[in-house]
């Protein structure tokens, strides 16, 4: 799964529409990266639609269960100027290290 980010890094560095960051690589640990802009944030910042920030930012964690990954996620650009992502499996301890919860504004995140 690394390799599939590190390439969509690649691409996202030639069309410039995220600052992608990616932790090295390590086979005894989850992939994590970041992004420190997001387009979609943005734009719904931008024209004052910051209510449906909770509905772009939370289907990244269903777009990682189909990939049977769990997705932990502490900052996303809902309350925060950076988006983190650590991609582990269903059974990783580092899941129980992060229980997930939805906040007051409907956010999906973890501790």
């Amino acid at each position: 799964m690394y390799f599939a980010f590190k390439n969509a890094k690649k691409r996202s560095d030639v069309y410039g529409d995220c600052n992608m960051c990616i932790d090295t690589y390590d086979k005894n640990k989850p992939v994590s990266y970041r992004f420190t802009s997001c387009p979609a944030a943005g734009s719904a910042r931008g024209y004052g639609f910051t209510d449906i920030l909770p509905a772009l930012c939370n289907v990244d964690h269903t777009a990682m269960e189909q990939m049977r990954a769990e997705l932990i996620r502490t900052q996303t650009f809902g309350f925060t100027d950076s988006c983190d992502h650590t991609l582990a499996g269903g059974r990783d301890p580092i899941l129980r290290q992060h229980p997930q919860y939805r906040d007051e504004n409907g956010y999906i995140g973890n501790k």
